[in-house]
């Protein structure tokens, strides 16, 4: 699985492996109306290609960057699909890598005073289209 930047912005291919890899949640395509559905138990994100709007829980949101469809896969928005859901999302420029986390395992603070952190769910490299 790989994370891709297109236009300053990094993008996971909408698969059902690839998202349920980084965050427990299920997804939808609808091929009729070009719309991907992220789902978890609290939270429903519509995301639909090519519109700088999306919807969670019934709630418009503008997104920095659209979902798109690019060599034939379909493209979802990392930052937006993770933050909707409660996560971080951290960018290292110099390794090029992405670390998506729980926001318990960002806060230093709740770090120190508790006996048991969360791990960070993902990091991995990006590459280029």
């Amino acid at each position: 699985m790989a994370f891709i930047i297109y236009i300053d912005s990094i993008y996971i291919p909408c698969r059902m492996d690839s998202v349920k890899f980084i965050i427990i949640a299920n997804v939808y395509w609808n091929d009729t109306i070009k719309q991907v559905t992220v789902a978890t138990e609290d939270k429903t994100i519509i995301l639909t290609i090519n519109s700088n709007t999306a919807v969670v829980n019934s709630k418009r949101h503008i997104l920095d960057c659209a979902p798109i469809i690019k060599e034939g896969r379909t493209l979802i928005p990392v930052r937006f699909i993770s933050e909707s859901l409660g996560y971080t999302v951290d960018w290292d420029d110099k390794t090029k890598s992405v670390k998506i986390s729980s926001k318990k395992s960002s806060d230093k603070e709740s770090d120190k005073n508790s006996d048991k952190t969360e791990e960070s769910i993902i990091k991995y490299k990006i590459k280029n289209i």
